[in-house]
């Protein structure tokens, strides 16, 4: 590959109503990919990342941010849209909320973990969002012309979810 593809975190797709920012190295962990769905009414960003703090100040908008799961690498261009509504499936609500409900979410409790709590602070940027509103399976998100289905997919973490996009018929 080339090194200045590589290396360069503003690489993007589009795909019809899709659009895709990659993170450095194509989104490999940590980096991570972002998804940002225009409708005809309003945006949905779907899980900002790294790749999105790369961009800064020129980040793409959009109107609401949908997390596929709690983890940090999902979560770390989040205070990038502090002023967005966001929404996450309420079984991984708890590590949007606050860090001890990140923590939880992987499985950690007690003393010995500074370096890892420091590490979401500092590379991730976590911020905990009080305002999380939750989302569960078959819930439907509708942008004017596109839709977004919520697929719960439990494994990763409880609460993980996949997006189904359905663009109106004839469409793309």
């Amino acid at each position: 590959m080339n090194a200045a593809v590589k290396d360069t975190p503003l690489v993007e797709r589009q795909l019809g109503p899709i659009e895709i920012f990659y993170g450095l190295d194509h989104g490999k962990y940590p980096q991570g990919n972002s998804f940002i769905v225009r409708g005809e009414q309003r945006s949905i960003l779907i899980d900002p990342s790294l790749g999105l703090v790369a961009r800064k100040p020129h980040q793409p908008m959009a109107d609401t941010v949908l997390y596929s799961h709690s983890h940090e690498d999902h979560l770390a261009g989040a205070h990038l849209y502090a002023d967005k509504p966001c929404h996450i499936h309420r079984q991984d609500a708890s590590g949007l909320q606050s860090l001890a409900g990140l923590l939880d979410i992987f499985g950690l409790s007690g003393d010995g973990h500074e370096a890892f709590i420091e590490s979401l602070h500092s590379k991730y940027h976590y911020q905990p969002r009080a305002d999380v509103q939750c989302f569960e399976n078959g819930d439907i998100f509708d942008l004017g012309g596109v839709s977004i289905e919520v697929i719960h997919t439990p494994g990763h973490t409880a609460g993980h979810c996949c997006f189904l996009f359905r663009p109106r018929r004839g469409q793309y």
